[in-house]
């Protein structure tokens, strides 16, 4: 995998996202079969929800690099009012204005 290239990564994290959300399906599944809850589609849109991970890998989320950056984007997406970062600790949270930093 090159490390470099954000689209190889993308690709890669949407597979293991992918696989992971698969066996997270298969085994409720097993879970309600055993159970005798079985739905009325026979469990297929629960498998066709893990499978829909990652389908839009347009989305990258930030991009910042030489030729393509999305910086006034996060600038306009961080500075806006009411949003915060969690310090973790609610105790300090609380003594900001919008609980967190």
């Amino acid at each position: 995998m090159d490390t470099g290239d954000f689209r190889d990564v993308s690709k890669h994290w949407h597979r293991m996202g992918q696989a992971a959300a698969i066996w997270i399906a298969v085994e409720e599944a097993g879970t309600a079969f055993q159970a005798g809850e079985v739905p009325p589609d026979g469990f297929v849109s629960k498998f066709k929800k893990a499978l829909e991970i990652g389908a839009n890998l347009e989305d990258l989320g930030y991009i910042i690099g030489p030729k393509e950056n999305d910086i006034a984007k996060i600038i306009t997406d961080y500075t806006k009012e009411g949003y915060a970062i969690s310090s973790g600790f609610p105790l300090l949270g609380r003594c900001h204005a919008f609980e967190g930093f």
